[in-house]
């Protein structure tokens, strides 16, 4: 979190603002929407995920599936993955995509006035995208899961936002953060493939209102030159130079 407080603190300085750090969830909980009733944030938005993209994922397919099976007469091949979701898809009934699209726009409209206050402010989000871990690709993926609409991830798309992901390291006077000499903002750990110390990249989400794609860019990049960020990332294991 050291490196989204610094980044925070380097935007509150360059637009001359001071940001306001909240729990969406816990916000939700005091002053959600009154369709929610009683509802926490994750048990409004059960199965939301499953009944929007799953529904779209297995019926996008179907004119594929007809025409494969039309022209080879047999259905397509498709890994456990693909064959988990379409057949989650499948049993997806129309009524309750339509509800679970009601909810994605509860969401939306209660969010976009209480979090973002549209229409009154010019506010953006900073967003920790996910947690940083080691990747390694000849790893058995682990079993099968619903994902939840109140990712981080879906975010952008529920709220037909504009984000930027912004790889960040911190200037000089952060120096303190120095762990072994390596810059925060490329975590070092042990590889169990290389056998030595490698870098994992660290990047924060920054989102904003509909509309405000040049301002949003704009706004980050006088960020990242006024307080000596980089603003170019290398090719290959690391995305700065210590």
């Amino acid at each position: 979190m050291k490196l989204l407080d610094s980044f925070v603190s380097d935007l509150e300085t360059t637009i001359s603002t001071e940001a306001s750090r909240i729990s969406i969830a816990e916000y939700w909980n005091t002053n959600g929407p009154e369709e929610a009733g009683r509802k926490t944030i994750d048990e409004f938005f059960d199965e939301v995920a499953t009944q929007t993209f799953l529904f779209d994922f297995y019926h996008n397919f179907q004119r594929f599936r007809d025409e494969y099976y039309n022209k080879h007469h047999k259905t397509p091949y498709t890994n456990p993955f693909i064959s988990w979701r379409w057949n989650l898809g499948k049993s997806i009934t129309q009524s309750e995509r339509d509800e679970a699209i009601r909810k994605v726009n509860v969401y939306k409209k209660w969010f976009l006035q209480e979090i973002l206050h549209e229409g009154t402010r010019n506010s953006f989000i900073i967003l920790p995208i996910a947690e940083v871990a080691p990747n390694y690709r000849d790893t058995q993926p682990g079993p099968h899961f619903k994902q939840n609409a109140f990712d981080a991830l879906f975010l952008a798309p529920i709220l037909s936002a504009p984000e930027l992901v912004v790889p960040s390291k911190f200037h000089t006077p952060l120096n303190m953060f120095k762990t072994n000499n390596l810059l925060v903002g490329q975590l070092p750990y042990d590889s169990r493939v290389s056998g030595r110390v490698e870098q994992l990249p660290v990047a924060i989400s920054v989102l904003g209102l509909a509309g405000t794609d040049i301002s949003l860019i704009n706004m980050v990049e006088r960020c990242l030159k006024e307080t000596n960020r980089q603003t170019v990332v290398q090719t290959g294991q690391t995305m700065f130079k210590g």
